[in-house]
């Protein structure tokens, strides 16, 4: 406890130095994770009126676990801007690769061979995220771009990264998304491996969500990401170190 007091004094005086301070901090042994918080928790405390970061909460359930030859067969996202949500959608998509269905996936995700059939065209409905995300994000302007974020987000991102080009798009979603990931996990092993927060029986987003006091109906897109913004939140409010509360519905 006393080691956790005195990166906790420590970070307080971090977040009124200046930038040039964090190779002083982490030569006292400071951990990573946690200075990474406190410049995050600076950021938004100089910069509550003034920003402009875009954030594109998704999440998805597909026919199995490899990006190459399963398919998304639901897609959930949130646009964020300036700390609100702009546009949500909830997109259904018909399986292209039939023969990689996989059971096992379906089983978890509640679905089945013949509802997912029914979904509408996968082609069609990417058609139609590229329309909704045009209106926010300029792809021409290479500095105008959104960050991808999600729960253990990798799985999501590769699968969202093969998707367009399934369907015939060969510029793909690097029109509308950068490549730096935003996800609560690796901050909750952080927090976890330095005894920052009690241990948990696994680290699945509805047990997290469960320590958390989060609502969550688990394997549905939709519900996922909108329990993982509010996860990220909660734990950018606890442990920014300034007392601010940055969580925004």
């Amino acid at each position: 406890m006393k080691v956790q007091g005195n990166i906790q004094r420590a970070l307080n005086g971090f977040l009124s130095s200046s930038i040039s301070d964090v190779d002083l901090y982490l030569s006292k042994n400071i951990p990573n994770f946690l200075v990474i918080l406190a410049i995050w928790s600076r950021f938004m405390k100089n910069n509550r009126d003034r920003r402009i970061m875009k954030i594109f909460w998704f999440d998805v359930e597909t026919t199995g676990l490899d990006a190459r030859k399963n398919d998304i067969v639901q897609l959930a996202y949130q646009l964020e801007i300036d700390g609100e949500i702009v546009k949500s959608s909830d997109l259904k998509f018909r399986p292209i690769n039939v023969n990689a269905i996989e059971e096992k996936a379906l089983e978890v995700n509640g679905l089945t061979v013949d509802e997912i059939m029914q979904y509408p065209d996968a082609k069609e409905q990417y058609c139609n995220l590229v329309n909704e995300l045009s209106q926010y994000i300029d792809k021409y302007d290479r500095n105008d771009k959104a960050y991808p974020a999600g729960y253990n987000v990798n799985f999501d991102y590769n699968f969202l990264m093969a998707f367009p080009y399934k369907v015939g798009d060969k510029y793909g979603f690097g029109s509308f998304l950068n490549h730096a990931l935003i996800d609560p996990l690796p901050i909750i092993n952080n927090l976890l491996a330095f005894n920052a927060i009690s241990p948990a029986e696994n680290r699945k987003l509805e047990t997290m969500c469960s320590i958390f006091g989060i609502d969550i109906n688990a394997h549905d897109a939709a519900s996922d990401i909108n329990a993982t913004r509010e996860l990220y939140y909660k734990l950018m409010c606890r442990f920014s170190f300034d007392g601010q509360d940055y969580w925004k519905r």
